[in-house]
């Protein structure tokens, strides 16, 4: 799982947060609306119950999926013990696993139900089992088919401006601990 962000300056903010002396990287991402989900799909469920298992499991999940000789009835006996496991969170949910559900990723909508995920206008990328990271690479906005990245330099200047913005440490991370150690780095 990879945490993203909707919102523009709270991505640039992190860009520059640290290494100095070093580029940011702000990826855009771009995604079709079958690619997003929220949290109470049963997509989610399926991916999220993956991690349950050990890599050897895994594998053979993503062996099966993969397999175009396997029928869609032999998948799903085949990963009998992973719906056993998405029904013990949801017991509604019907047994039956799509296999480009397990091999793709998507974009998840988070609950607005946490201050750092509201203020932060988080999203995640939750990934199946993926052979390499080009699945990740098909969500990079492209335009003319070349992949778009900002790179950021002067990130001091972009921290001060983006602060007049009230985006910084403090509102970003609204728990007492971050709010009161940016306010002593503030007057130290």
């Amino acid at each position: 799982m990879l945490d993203i962000t909707r919102n523009p300056l709270v991505a640039l903010y992190f860009a520059c947060k640290g290494n100095f002396d070093r580029y940011g990287e702000v990826v855009l991402i771009s995604a079709d609306k079958g690619s997003i989900k929220y949290p109470q799909s049963d997509t989610v469920s399926i991916l999220a119950s993956l991690p349950l298992f050990r890599h050897s499991m895994q594998k053979e999940f993503q062996h099966l999926a993969a397999d175009d000789k396997i029928s869609d009835v032999e998948f799903n006996q085949g990963v009998a013990r992973l719906l056993h496991e998405v029904r013990l969170e949801k017991p509604a949910f019907m047994a039956e696993i799509k296999k480009s559900d397990i091999l793709n990723s998507f974009i998840v909508h988070a609950y607005k139900n946490n201050a750092r995920i509201v203020k932060q206008d988080g999203a995640f990328i939750l990934c199946g089992l993926l052979e390499n990271d080009s699945a990740l690479n098909e969500f990079r906005y492209k335009d003319n088919n070349k992949t778009v990245v900002v790179l950021v330099k002067n990130k001091p200047k972009i921290l001060d401006e983006l602060d007049r913005f009230s985006i910084n440490h403090a509102a970003l991370f609204p728990e007492i601990e971050c709010v009161s150690e940016f306010i002593k780095s503030r007057y130290a």
